[in-house]
């Protein structure tokens, strides 16, 4: 069976130079890889054109040439992507004649090609822009907010900005097109399939988990109670306003105000303008508030962090399946999150984690503090989200659902 796969990243066995940062769909290559009757082949954007055989896999480099007037465009829309992309990916069809096409990610341009190719195409839902772009602003910001915040006088932080919230627009109308025209999708949570289904009602679903990074699953780590008087929390993720960055701060404010000691750490690269736009919205500095930024951590040091932790806090204001929870299930964390996306298909309310609703730091505040003192709950609670994080990521499971699925498409 010949396999061709479309990326959106570059994968981590193609890099030659630095260490490569490996992803989950590496992951899923590595699994792929161990099945002899899939020839897989790898195609993706970079900056060089390039076809070469590395263990095995097929990769293909694939480098856009844009015009003068096309970079012009390329600020405010992704059109000029689609019109260079999708030419450079039905070379790359003609030349590896694939039985199945794999695309990830509904909200990029690759689900395009499925209006040129008498192949089976299959979509493998990751986010989504149209339910993300719904919940973009938390209560009390919205586009005003974020254009004061960047100085009314500055022209080209304003101009930025305006190109950047059209750009966006785009890719949401991309987005929906694709969901329309794609037939065949794979997911993992019922928001996934709600979603296609919603776009497309005659299109055809199948369930397929993502492989999580070798780090976590290496040498059964699980996660154990410490006794300590300090609650250290964990989060990852904070470049973007719909992570509900805001719903930390106010949820920090009120841990502070009945002198709760705790410490808040943050994993990922908060961007200096949503910093400043923060702190003015909620008028609070973030060092006050015992809340530590971790920047960008890699697999090994997140892991240790997790670990480190009491419990892992997710607040997004609109999810699918983050990997960052499906992590910190494995390692069997106690879990806190928002009710929102596919997260319930991952948690089962308070067997599995706690699931608060979206923009909720006083039911969030007081979790936190009863959680902390009843460690036999977070034991329990940890161990119950780690046994099912182990069934829904095992490997074999998921080669088999990925079979089934390409089998079917070829049949």
């Amino acid at each position: 069976m010949r396999v061709l796969w479309f990326e959106v990243t570059v994968p981590a066995n193609f890099k030659s130079e630095g260490a490569p940062v490996a992803g989950w769909q590496d992951s899923l290559e590595a699994i792929v890889k161990e099945n002899t009757n899939i020839e897989l082949a790898v195609a993706f954007e970079s900056k060089t054109n390039d076809k070469k055989m590395i263990d095995g896999v097929t990769y293909y480099s694939l480098c856009p040439q844009f015009s003068f007037n096309d970079k012009l465009k390329l600020k405010c829309s992704w059109q000029p992507l689609v019109d260079k992309m999708i030419p450079l990916a039905l070379d790359v069809v003609k030349d590896f004649n694939p039985d199945v096409i794999h695309v990830f990610g509904t909200e990029w341009y690759w689900p395009q090609i499925v209006k040129y190719t008498d192949k089976p195409v299959v979509a493998h839902l990751q986010g989504s822009i149209p339910p993300y772009y719904n919940a973009q602003y938390p209560p009390f910001y919205n586009k005003w907010s974020v254009v004061f915040s960047m100085g009314l006088l500055c022209v080209r932080n304003q101009l930025g900005a305006y190109l950047a919230r059209k750009k966006y627009y785009s890719r949401y109308l991309l987005e929906e097109d694709n969901l329309r025209h794609v037939s065949n999708y794979m997911g993992r949570t019922k928001w996934d399939r709600q979603l296609v289904k919603l776009y497309n009602p005659q299109s055809i679903y199948y369930y397929c988990s993502e492989a999580l990074r070798p780090d976590f699953i290496a040498n059964n780590d699980q996660w154990k109670p410490q006794n300590r008087d300090k609650i250290k929390l964990i989060t990852t993720g904070c470049g973007v306003l719909l992570k509900g960055l805001d719903t930390i701060i106010r949820t920090a404010v009120l841990l502070k105000e009945r002198n709760v000691n705790f410490e808040w750490r943050i994993a990922g690269s908060l961007p200096a303008q949503l910093k400043k736009l923060l702190e003015s919205q909620e008028n609070v500095k973030l060092e006050n508030l015992n809340i530590v930024l971790l920047g960008y951590t890699n697999s090994d040091k997140l892991k240790e962090e997790l670990l480190d932790s009491d419990m892992y806090v997710h607040t997004s204001y609109c999810d699918n399946s983050p990997n960052s929870i499906c992590e910190a299930q494995y390692l069997g964390l106690p879990i806190i999150a928002t009710y929102v996306g596919g997260i319930p298909s991952l948690i089962e309310n308070e067997k599995e984690g706690v699931l608060l609703p979206a923009n909720a730091p006083y039911e969030m505040a007081q979790t936190i503090i009863e959680l902390f003192a009843d460690k036999d709950r977070r034991s329990a609670l940890g161990l119950a989200s780690r046994n099912c994080a182990v069934k829904r990521h095992d490997q074999k499971a998921i080669l088999n659902d990925l079979l089934t699925c390409y089998k079917s498409l070829i049949c």
